[in-house]
């Protein structure tokens, strides 16, 4: 590339390549037309044209894919947080004040538009719940089954399942008492006795028979011998005469708790 001479600002002459001339020439620095040849050399008019197009479309489709991505993580958060029916209505309207469709705001919520448009119903429990309050407060150990009779009793033909739904959405569930544990004493062993009679232990034996009829029968037992004073069905003042007059009177009985 043959080099030109030029005169510097301060009047010397200097050697310029023809780069530096056209830079001088048309008002931009010699970096700026380097980066411009390394980019675009070669090309023709159209085909740079074509590229910066390119570019441009490109920087708007990352910024528009940053603003969708940001968006995202808005509704998600947002989604988080309101669970309730009435709070995402109160969004999905809010977005489309805000511009967005009506079909874009319930797909990205997760909602019909049915559900977007529903208007509750009066509360017709309101009458109730307040009776339901009431005699909660007048008797504080009642529980839902007492408070349903007690309406009952009112002449209100409610459901026990009703009554007990709105009993639970008020919390009026009634404490548990739970009950002291007694600390229990020395318990003294018992003595098994050296003579036959003075103690006799008796139970009730539960027994089937062969045709599957049940049999209820009270068992007497010496504990020193452990003979069987009695076993029988059913017993009678005759029936212990008898046995004592046979067998001699005891002195303690024994019986299970």
């Amino acid at each position: 590339m043959l080099k030109t001479s030029a005169l510097a600002p301060c009047g010397k002459p200097m050697l310029i390549w023809p780069s530096q001339t056209s830079a001088r020439r048309h008002g931009f620095s010699e970096a700026s037309y380097c980066l411009w040849r390394s980019k675009f050399g070669g090309m023709s008019m159209p085909d740079a044209k074509r590229l910066k197009d390119l570019e441009a479309e490109n920087t708007r489709l990352k910024k528009l894919l940053a603003e969708q991505v940001f968006q995202n993580d808005l509704i998600k958060d947002a989604l988080q947080k309101m669970v309730s029916a009435p709070a995402r209505r109160a969004l999905v309207r809010e977005w489309i004040a805000g511009g967005a469709s009506e079909r874009c705001a319930l797909a990205a919520i997760g909602m019909s538009a049915s559900a977007l448009r529903y208007r509750p119903r009066e509360d017709r429990n309101v009458e109730l719940r307040e009776r339901i309050l009431a005699l909660a407060y007048r008797h504080r150990r009642y529980g839902v089954g007492m408070i349903s009779l007690k309406l009952r009793q009112e002449g209100r033909l409610v459901n026990y399942k009703r009554v007990e739904r709105l009993y639970c959405e008020q919390q009026l569930q009634v404490r548990r008492r739970t009950r002291k544990k007694v600390p229990v004493g020395e318990r003294a062993p018992l003595l098994r006795p050296t003579k036959a009679n003075p103690v006799w232990s008796m139970d009730v034996v539960f027994d089937r028979t062969a045709e599957g009829r049940a049999i209820k029968c009270l068992v007497i037992v010496d504990d020193a011998t452990h003979e069987a004073v009695a076993s029988t069905w059913s017993v009678r003042s005759r029936d212990t005469a008898l046995c004592a007059c046979w067998i001699g009177w005891h002195t303690v009985v024994a019986c299970r708790r």
